[in-house]
């Protein structure tokens, strides 16, 4: 093979999308500190458990920002501390409709299965209270589904994308497709033209990467997230804060 096509071969490496459970993480499970947590929930969002689930957002976190802005929140030493490495994470699968259908915590065990794509038992314990417990009969089923959901995606390159001069959330929307067409479904017109109904949070003056969410139908497929879900425009610059060496 020759030089350039060698060069080729190595550009598209650095740029090829991959699976969301093989975008470099480092996760050591035998140093989580699991517990159950007591979380009340705040009586003004509990919803009826009678609705029906019209559809479900999936929410990722961009690990690095969150931890740049929360890193002395409670229980995050297993997500921001030196001896693990995250890029995306599971933030929480929400059912559209009911709210906080359990009041019984997850047992340590299921949580100890799910903190490498969700790295803190807080969050695990919180989510499956408010959420999971209105679509699912136990935690385990609940982990479950967003572990498949998790390692069913193809992520771009995010340390390339976040050396990248001129990052727009269009961009980023554009490298979510490339890796996953099923998102084609997602298109629609919107007051600006078509885009792809991927939702793109962003955090502080900077419109610094915090979240991606992906909205599904009730059997899970892909939809457009409409509205205030979409977040950042098309056109918006954004950065992305990357993944700190050594970690």
């Amino acid at each position: 093979m020759t030089r350039l096509p060698l060069m080729i071969a190595a550009a598209l490496a650095l740029i090829a999308p991959v699976t969301a459970m093989a975008q470099g993480n480092s996760c050591n499970v035998a140093g989580a500190a699991v517990r159950q947590w007591s979380i009340r929930p705040d009586a003004s969002t509990i919803t009826p458990q009678q609705q029906p689930i019209t559809s479900y957002t999936f929410a990722l976190t961009w690990s690095p920002q969150f931890c740049a802005d929360n890193a002395k929140q409670v229980d995050t030493a297993f997500q921001c501390g030196g001896g693990n490495r995250f890029g995306f994470v599971v933030h929480g699968l929400w059912p559209e409709g009911p709210r906080w259908c359990s009041s019984q915590s997850p047992a340590i065990a299921d949580m100890q299965g799910a903190m490498c794509t969700t790295p803190s038992s807080w969050t695990l314990t919180h989510e499956w209270l408010k959420h999971g417990s209105c679509a699912f009969a136990r935690p385990a089923d609940y982990y479950a589904k967003e572990r498949a959901l998790f390692a069913g995606l193809r992520m771009p390159n995010m340390a390339a994308l976040a050396a990248r001069g001129g990052l727009t959330a269009g961009a980023l929307r554009n490298a979510l497709v490339a890796g996953n067409p099923a998102l084609r479904a997602t298109q629609y017109d919107s007051p600006r033209g078509k885009r792809f109904g991927i939702g793109i949070k962003t955090a502080g003056d900077r419109m610094s990467l915090r979240e991606v969410t992906f909205c599904l139908d009730p059997q899970y497929r892909f939809i457009a997230c409409r509205g205030a879900a979409q977040g950042a425009w098309d056109d918006d610059a954004i950065r992305i804060q990357p993944v700190p060496a050594g970690r």
